[in-house]
């Protein structure tokens, strides 16, 4: 709504219906662009080096030790502080930059980097204590 009054030409549109339809289909394109930039969607294959210093390594039964891991990294997730668990599930779970981490906690982005970085390290631990080789 505000943005169709903050648009809204000095002059009347000859068609407020379509005018507001036009306005509704540029901001969902510009949504969608902004979701799917490169800069956002690209940030996948980080992620997934992050996630693979704590997985376990290749074996046979693979599924089943993805399963466990799972539920040591839920058991885990359960002993950290809300604040902790949330940045660590907006960034692994959500794929959330650090940077749009920060703006959702009101962190530095240094700050949520640090915290993630302690807490990846403490979940190491945690599983090497629950026998997984990292």
């Amino acid at each position: 709504m505000l943005a169709a009054w903050e648009s809204i030409p000095p002059t009347h549109p000859l068609s407020l219906r379509s005018y507001l339809a036009s306005l509704s289909r540029n901001i969902g394109i510009n949504k969608y662009r902004h979701s799917s930039a490169q800069k956002r969607a690209g940030n996948t294959a980080e992620l997934l080096e992050e996630i693979a210093t704590f997985t376990p390594t290749d074996d046979p039964s693979e599924t089943l030790l993805a399963k466990e891991l799972a539920l040591h990294i839920n058991d885990f997730l359960s002993t950290l502080n809300p604040e902790t668990r949330n940045c660590f599930v907006l960034r692994y779970y959500y794929a959330f930059s650090n940077e749009e981490i920060a703006k959702k906690t009101g962190k530095t982005t240094h700050a949520v980097a640090a915290l993630l970085s302690k807490t990846r390290e403490k979940l190491k631990l945690y599983l090497r204590d629950h026998q997984f080789s990292i």
